[in-house]
């Protein structure tokens, strides 16, 4: 069987865990064999919900084998030991709120956030990505090019048709701006995001849908 189409997103890596060590702690998570799922590890960024350099990163993530676990819903959080410390992962697939895809290289102060959002009726991860495959040009070309720019994806609820939400445009704007200020507010002890006047975000806005992640 081929590499899944699904991308799936991965939180509270310890950020000193090698790469072999984060597909063992994905696979605990899901209370799965990791040879079995075989987790192919796209992208690892630090959590942008917390300090610089903090010791939680966020990960991109396909497996040979869809998780059985993950079947019924979208969202998992399991407790994982590792060097002999507890760790909360939570894997999912809806990508809401905000999700790093690199760091950028750029010194503290110097660089910009980019800010993808994806279009009414469409998918965070899944609106950048191409059909029928796995390459996603946000991550897959942007962030590995934009030395200075963080690129982070933005999701929210976008269901329109058959929905029982009340929300609009407005409604999510002001989501996006609370999301963006607890953003900030984690990093604020270090200055960043917003403190330099340099500092600028990019709202890519896609309002055609196209495929899940």
């Amino acid at each position: 069987m081929g590499t899944t189409k699904t991308t799936y997103r991965v939180q509270g890596i310890p950020a000193d865990a090698s790469h072999d060590d984060i597909k063992v702690m994905i696979s605990q998570a899901l209370g799965e064999d990791a040879s079995t799922l075989d987790p192919t590890i796209h992208s690892l960024a630090s959590d942008p919900y917390k300090p610089l350099n903090s010791s939680t990163m966020v990960a991109t993530v396909t497996f040979e084998h869809a998780p059985k676990t993950l079947k019924a819903g979208d969202e998992l959080t399991n407790n994982v030991t590792w060097d002999s410390r507890t760790h909360y992962i939570t894997v999912d697939s809806s990508f809401r709120g905000f999700t790093p895809l690199n760091d950028a290289k750029a010194e503290l102060n110097s660089g910009m956030d980019v800010i993808a959002v994806s279009g009414l009726s469409s998918h965070p991860f899944g609106s950048w990505k191409a059909r029928r495959g796995t390459f996603m040009w946000l991550r897959d070309e942007v962030a590995k090019t934009a030395d200075k720019a963080r690129i982070l994806l933005y999701g929210y609820d976008t269901t329109l048709v058959d929905s029982d939400s009340f929300q609009d445009v407005g409604d999510i704007a002001q989501r996006l701006s609370a999301d963006v200020n607890a953003m900030r507010s984690g990093r604020s002890a270090q200055g960043a995001l917003g403190a330099d006047p340099n500092y600028l975000r990019c709202a890519l806005a896609r309002w055609t849908g196209r495929e899940r992640g």
